[in-house]
């Protein structure tokens, strides 16, 4: 019970638990890809807040990424 709230306490060290394995255990699902890219509608930009690894960065668009995880950054 105390990892839960220390995970609660400090989310990025949560994230970079998560993130230890995400690229291995996460891809892209299109269905949900392309629900987020029709949502964006003909925005040239777009800010991604909890980016994780880019799974659903959209194609031929300006993305700022947010992401509190230093592995999920790199």
């Amino acid at each position: 019970m105390v990892e839960a709230r220390e995970a609660a306490t400090c989310p990025a060290q949560l994230y970079d638990s998560i993130g230890a394995t995400y690229t291995v255990t996460r891809r892209t699902e299109p269905r949900i890809a392309a629900r987020i890219w029709a949502a964006l509608g003909d925005a040239r930009t777009v800010l991604n807040v909890g980016a994780g690894t880019g799974s659903y960065e959209p194609p031929g668009r300006d993305v700022t990424a947010v992401e509190p995880s230093a592995l999920m950054r790199a």
